[in-house]
């Protein structure tokens, strides 16, 4: 079914590429996200197992301390990186835990899963986690390259206090 998976990602993002909705199959990611993995989904044959992911199911509105859900459309997600990094998740080191949550909270997408592994227009031979593809592993390391680069910028490499302790 891998086979079969992969070849209908490659055959979809061909034919898009073809009729111009994208220049490449990362820009599948860019809003489009949804409508081809359905797509995909639809040239499966039944019964495959496969199965699709929106990102935005995760979503729990953020409560107020009356129970009820808060009015700020931005409070929708919040990430559990404690929860993922225990878990194995393949999330690199020194970047904080909200910034990661923030980003990945914020970066909805829509794939497909069979037998564990991760299926999208830029990783049609699939991945062993969802945050492995390309779609949420190149946000992840520009945002570790964000971090790095203000870590060196800043005087106190990141402690919040300088060479003299304040």
């Amino acid at each position: 079914m891998r086979d079969v998976i992969e070849a209908a990602i490659r055959t979809l993002t061909a034919e898009w590429i073809d009729q111009g909705l994208v220049a490449r199959a990362r820009d599948v990611g860019d809003g489009l996200c949804e409508e081809f993995a359905e797509a995909v989904m639809a040239r499966l044959p039944e019964g495959s197992g496969a199965t699709l992911v929106y990102s935005d199911e995760w979503w729990e509105r953020v409560r107020l301390p009356d129970g009820s859900p808060s009015p700020d459309e931005a409070e929708c997600f919040v990430t559990d990186i404690p929860r993922l990094r225990a878990e194995g998740a393949p999330l690199p080191g020194g970047i904080p835990d909200d910034r990661l949550a923030g980003l990945l909270g914020a970066a909805t997408h829509t794939w497909i899963t069979w037998n564990g592994i991760h299926f999208d227009a830029s990783a049609p031979e699939g991945r062993a986690h969802w945050l492995l593809m390309p779609f949420y592993a190149d946000q992840v390391a520009g945002l570790a390259g964000d971090t790095a680069r203000e870590r060196a910028s800043d005087p106190s490499g990141g402690t919040g206090k300088h060479e003299d302790g304040q």
